[in-house]
């Protein structure tokens, strides 16, 4: 969750993937954010995001 922070290898990064602002970015906007993440299991992220109506 460190900004900048990306587990991408090079080549994936020369695509323009991996900067490492993903989750932060999600969690930055997020109304509610919960992620958990388990070894050999994988990570589940839940996000909550309200939407105003601006009429």
């Amino acid at each position: 969750m460190q900004e900048g922070y990306s587990t991408a290898d090079a080549k994936i990064r020369e695509m323009g993937f991996g900067a490492g602002m993903g989750l932060c970015n999600i969690k930055k906007f997020s109304d509610q954010f919960q992620i958990t993440s388990e070894i050999g299991i994988g990570t589940h992220l839940k996000m909550i995001i309200h939407i105003e109506n601006g009429a």
